[in-house]
């Protein structure tokens, strides 16, 4: 078994978890998708720091029972249980999706958590799909070309490699939006996971898998050239 995972947190500011999902995959399908709201977290999302239509989204999925909320530590451990059987984590820019996992329990005093959650066990099977889709389908001509076309550019002129882009990339549709809810961005990774196994194949360890505890190998191309250039060597 995989998992795509992905979060939400409150603000940039105040980056522990407001909304979690992840996707247990077997065999390149979803066997089933599971999404939280920390209990703890709830008040402070309510208090401004979601955007109102953001925050209807959010809770249309606990109203329509896609969604549940429950005290963190019940959260983590269900995740934990996951983790444990799951071979491989994957989620885009999985640094900063395993770090919220560590600072929410860090930061909600779940100690027991913290202590599986900083494991090599639980860090080792991270794999960042930003990274693997930037080695794989982002470096194309056919994707710069799209960038091209869209004007999909970042604030320094580069060539965007978000997840939006990635959607808009693979689908090709310009006008696809990201919800950010972490259920509806936990499947759109999930299309992308697949668009990269298609690609290839097969995974890409060396690229994706981590360095260390805070930095990954094969970080995100970010410029025209290195797009242009990747996988020649």
């Amino acid at each position: 078994m995989n998992i795509v995972l992905d979060i939400e947190t409150i603000d940039p500011n105040y980056q522990l978890i407001s909304d979690i999902a992840w996707a247990n995959i077997n065999r390149n399908k979803i066997v089933e998708v599971k999404n939280f709201i920390p209990m703890e977290n709830l008040a402070r999302m309510a208090d401004g720091f979601f955007s109102k239509p953001k925050m209807a989204a959010t809770m249309a999925e606990v109203t329509n029972g896609n969604c549940f909320i429950l005290p963190w530590s019940e959260i983590a451990k269900e995740l934990r249980k996951d983790c444990e059987e799951a071979s491989r984590i994957y989620a885009y820019n999985a640094q900063f999706d395993r770090n919220g996992v560590v600072r929410t329990s860090k930061g909600l005093f779940d100690a027991d958590n913290v202590e599986y959650f900083t494991s090599g066990d639980f860090t080792d099977k991270w794999r960042d799909l930003w990274a693997w889709a930037s080695h794989t389908i982002l470096y194309k001509k056919s994707f710069i070309d799209f960038c091209d076309a869209l004007e999909l550019r970042t604030p320094k002129g580069y060539c965007s490699t978000s997840a939006e882009t990635t959607m808009k990339f693979i689908t090709n549709n310009p006008d696809y939006e990201e919800a950010h809810t972490a259920r509806a961005d936990v499947l759109d990774e999930f299309q992308i996971y697949l668009a990269i196994k298609k690609a290839i194949k097969r995974e890409y360890d060396e690229i994706c898998k981590e360095e260390d505890e805070v930095s990954f190998k094969g970080k995100p191309f970010v410029t025209l050239k290195n797009l242009e250039t990747a996988m020649v060597s």
